[in-house]
């Protein structure tokens, strides 16, 4: 059974009548089978095409041997025309010419050789230049054969191309359509005992995307299409995830956290540790966050900017007494010496060239080092935020339970809690964050 592809194509649409059985055959998705489970009938057909249209070793061996065909069609026609032009202008010259026609000839022919030779071709006698254009005639028609194989290749990988825009294209929108229909199923959703039932489905469910994807890239599909092809499909499961149940850091949705941590599975309890937002936003902390060579790179471009302004001003100087040696008559202006310098001269050239130098290098050095510590800071910032609203959402849990000891059936669900956080890295020991949990 093939995926079918929705009628009405866009966001201004609801979920097709075909997104409720797509999602179920992409449910049942089993990497053990084969692409048709993923793939609508337009899919399979240009993946089809796709594999026609790439070369194989036997279109290698047909164009090498075409190529071998045409290079000795070609050194036969070269070597008859060459040979009947020779041979016709020998008869010519024999029939018609005088006797001083013939030495012009030989004269003509002695010097063809004599270039022949000088240009180190090995021989000394035209038989060279007529096996060369034999060979070059030749040639000729080979390159003409590879070129119209090349011209036909070409056209195949642009066929294919578009055969792959097509195939990311309508998979897109297939996908597309199953993430609405969750969407749509999870707004619809009424009570929390269902809302956590369906989030488990979806954990379940985004568990099989990374088989997906290597199936697709299986199938040729360039990796960076495959996850835009499916990168609408895993936004829109976590916004179904988010909108079926979540924790809260509101302290009016204490109870509701408890009840959904007892509720979930414990074999899933990972899934819904940590909210999905809270994630995405230590995530995308620590992606901004400078690295060791960022910061490196930061202080050598200041330096690099000091050595240019100390070149500048090692060369404004030497303008500068060039100009004064030649009004003193000292030295002419176009000479390449200056004359000596004294003491104080020397230090008021140096002077003139390091402190440009310095200051450039100290102004941009401080403002890198400045830029370190704000984005330092930030990160920081970010971080503690997101480990202080974790914080609170087990607080309330905590409250939920109201100093009674935590139920047998939640203990092996806060082990796992506590692994989850710990592999987030925002505490060295998870009990700050999980309290009397822990």
């Amino acid at each position: 059974m093939t995926l079918k592809l929705p009628l009405q194509i866009g966001d201004q649409f609801p979920a097709s009548s075909f997104a409720k059985s797509n999602y179920k055959a992409l449910k049942r998705f089993d990497p053990r089978g084969g692409i048709n489970q993923i793939a609508t009938d337009t899919v399979l057909k240009k993946l089809s095409e796709i594999r026609e249209l790439e070369p194989t070793l036997m279109d290698a061996v047909k164009s090498n041997a075409k190529a071998l065909g045409y290079y000795v069609a070609g050194g036969a026609v070269g070597l008859g025309v060459f040979a009947g032009v020779g041979y016709g202008i020998y008869k010519m010259v024999e029939a018609q010419l005088s006797r001083e026609a013939y030495w012009a000839t030989y004269a003509v022919a002695i010097s063809a050789e004599y270039l022949l030779e000088k240009m180190n071709c090995g021989l000394s006698n035209l038989s060279l230049a007529y096996v060369l254009a034999v060979h070059d005639t030749a040639k000729r028609a080979a390159k003409w054969s590879t070129k119209q194989d090349e011209r036909t290749q070409d056209q195949k990988s642009q066929d294919a191309i578009n055969c792959r825009e097509e195939i990311c294209a309508q998979l897109k929108t297939v996908f597309d359509d199953c993430g609405k229909y969750l969407n749509e199923k999870a707004a619809s959703i009424e009570t929390l005992e269902k809302g956590v039932k369906f989030r488990q489905r979806l954990a379940s469910f985004e568990q099989k995307f990374p088989l997906m994807e290597k199936m697709l890239i299986a199938c040729n599909l360039h990796q960076d299409k495959v996850s835009e092809v499916m990168q609408r499909l895993k936004d829109r499961v976590q916004l179904a995830k988010k909108q079926s149940c979540e924790l809260s850091a509101s302290p009016l949705d204490k109870d509701r956290n408890l009840q959904i941590l007892s509720l979930y599975k414990a074999e899933a309890i990972q899934d819904i540790a940590v909210p999905g937002d809270i994630q995405s936003r230590i995530e995308q902390a620590r992606g901004q966050q400078m690295g060791r060579m960022e910061k490196v790179s930061g202080y050598v471009s200041a330096l690099w900017s000091g050595v240019k302004a100390g070149l500048c001003a090692s060369v404004g100087t030497a303008i500068v007494g060039k100009g004064l040696a030649h009004q003193f008559e000292i030295s002419p202006l176009w000479s390449l010496a200056l004359p000596p310098l004294s003491p104080l001269q020397t230090a008021a050239c140096v002077a003139a060239v390091a402190i440009p130098a310095v200051v450039v290098i100290g102004k941009e050095c401080v403002a890198h080092t400045k830029n370190i510590q704000d984005n330092h800071g930030f990160v920081q910032d970010e971080l503690n935020a997101c480990k202080n609203e974790l914080s609170a959402i087990y607080q309330n849990v905590a409250e939920s339970l109201q100093s009674k000891p935590v139920p047998a059936d939640l203990k092996p669900k806060f082990a796992v809690i506590q692994n989850e956080i710990q592999k987030l890295g925002l505490v060295k020991n998870p009990a700050e964050i999980l309290g009397a949990l822990a």
